[in-house]
C-alpha cells in the first residue's frame, strides 16, 4: 500500500492538466504537439544554475501573432503549480509558407512550426512544482479545482 500511494503522490495529474489547458488558451491558438514528463529531473546545469525540479510540459502550437503568443505564455501562468513559462522559439511565417529564417518550407515543418500556415509558430516549456503532480484527492478527501476550471460550484 505504501508503495501505490507513494506513486499516486508523485504523479502528474494530466487529466486535470488538459482541462486546465482547454479553459486558459485563448481564442485563435491551437497546440500541434504536447510531450511532458511527471518525473522530476532536479539535475544540476553546467552553468551553476540548477535545472527544472518538477515535471516539465513541452507546448508547440500556432497563434496569430506575436502578441498572442505573449497572451498564451501569461495565461499558462495560471495553470495549477506552474512554476515558470519560458518560450523557446516563436517565429513568424513569411510569404511562401516558410517560417522566418528558413530557406525552404521543407525546413518549416522540421522545426515544428508545420500546419500554422500564416500564423506564428511557438514552442514554449512549462515547468511545474512538485506539488503539481501530488494529487490532491489521494485520501479521498474532494478535489480543489476552481470553478472557474471546471470544478466545484
Amino acid at each position: 500500500m505504501a508503495a501505490v500511494k507513494a506513486l499516486a503522490t508523485t504523479r502528474l495529474d494530466w487529466e486535470r492538466l488538459f482541462r486546465e489547458l482547454a479553459h486558459v488558451l485563448p481564442e485563435r491558438v491551437w497546440l500541434t504537439s504536447f510531450s511532458g514528463n511527471s518525473a522530476a529531473t532536479g539535475a544540476a546545469t553546467g552553468t551553476g544554475s540548477e535545472a527544472p525540479s518538477g515535471p516539465l510540459v513541452n507546448l508547440e502550437g500556432c497563434a496569430a501573432s506575436h502578441s498572442g503568443v505573449a497572451d498564451v505564455m501569461i495565461r499558462l501562468r495560471e495553470l495549477h503549480g506552474a512554476e515558470d513559462v519560458a518560450l523557446t522559439e516563436s517565429a513568424k511565417a513569411v510569404a511562401g509558407g516558410a517560417e522566418a529564417g528558413d530557406t525552404t518550407s521543407s525546413d518549416s515543418a522540421a522545426t515544428g512550426g508545420a500546419g500554422c500556415g500564416p500564423y506564428n509558430s511557438f514552442n514554449i516549456d512549462v515547468t511545474l512544482s512538485d506539488a503539481a503532480a501530488a494529487v490532491p484527492s489521494v485520501d479521498g478527501g474532494p478535489s480543489e479545482v476552481p470553478a472557474r476550471l471546471g470544478g466545484g460550484e
